[in-house]
């Protein structure tokens, strides 16, 4: 799956947008998937909310991770996995700052 990602800083333009910094293209791999479960589109929404959390697998009895996305819609995605990997992290160096109303 892969993500835009951006810092959200304290700082704001003098239109009150707070500037984001910090553009990474992410791509993670989710190995030995179980439970996924998706609500609404995923398409272009913005994620707002990446949570992964130590569990146990039911199906594998062994160690996982609990995954959450949640967004600006009313997109959310929750599965378990045995494995999460950064598959690429590229900084976007040259690209302007982002500006997000607050």
């Amino acid at each position: 799956m892969a993500f835009e990602i951006h810092e959200l800083t304290n700082q704001t333009e003098t239109n009150g947008h707070y500037i984001l910094t910090k553009h990474t293209r992410t791509t993670l791999r989710f190995g030995e998937c179980e439970s996924l479960h998706i609500e609404s589109g995923f398409a272009g929404c913005i994620v707002f909310e990446l949570e992964l959390k130590p569990t146990l697998l039911e199906i594998r009895k062994k160690s996982g991770w609990a995954v959450k996305l949640g967004s600006s819609t009313d997109f959310e995605l929750k599965l378990k996995c045995a494995t999460i990997e950064v598959v690429e992290a590229e900084p976007k160096l040259n690209e302007p700052s982002i500006k997000q109303q607050p």
